[in-house]
């Protein structure tokens, strides 16, 4: 039951993305801007977001599940991440970098929303702390470190508020 409600409610995002992705015309910063965004509006912030919450909290007792979830949701977004930021470093918008270590930097802001969201939202960072903000700021400091000097135009900390 829990795979087919992955399947019904994670897995076709992931297909759309990779077709977005395929197509997108602008430069790679915008595109994980939108990925980022996409992602919050379509899983995180809606209950759909929550079944991490309960992988994580049950991945002992459920280790089967764990694993579909780890290989069909975790694996594959943090394919398309990589994809996104191969080709930043390819067209030479990004420096070069590890593009596995430079993906779960991002995941790890998406994770730490998610658990906000899901799972501590009386004991997270506080009643005003707005999670798509976070992930786009996190993503802005992402972004001044990948920057080739050439292209370190990113938006300023007070456009993104």
């Amino acid at each position: 039951m829990f795979k087919a409600v992955i399947q019904a409610h994670l897995n076709p995002h992931f297909t759309a993305w990779d077709q977005e992705f395929d197509l997108f015309q602008g430069d790679t910063a915008e595109m994980l801007r939108y990925g980022l965004s996409s992602w919050w509006e379509r899983i995180g912030n809606t209950l759909a977001g929550g079944l991490a919450k309960l992988v994580f909290s049950e991945s002992k007792n459920f280790p089967d599940v764990a694993t579909y979830y780890r290989e069909h949701v975790v694996a594959t977004g943090q394919a398309l991440l990589q994809k996104v930021l191969q080709r930043g470093v390819d067209r030479g918008e990004f420096e070069p970098v590890d593009v596995k270590m430079a993906s779960l930097s991002l995941m790890s802001a998406m994770l730490f929303v998610l658990m906000w969201r899901h799972a501590m939202s009386g004991a997270g960072p506080g009643p005003h702390f707005d999670p798509h903000a976070f992930l786009m700021a996190h993503l802005e400091t992402i972004l001044r470190g990948l920057a080739r000097p050439a292209t370190k135009k990113t938006k300023e900390p007070h456009e993104n508020q």
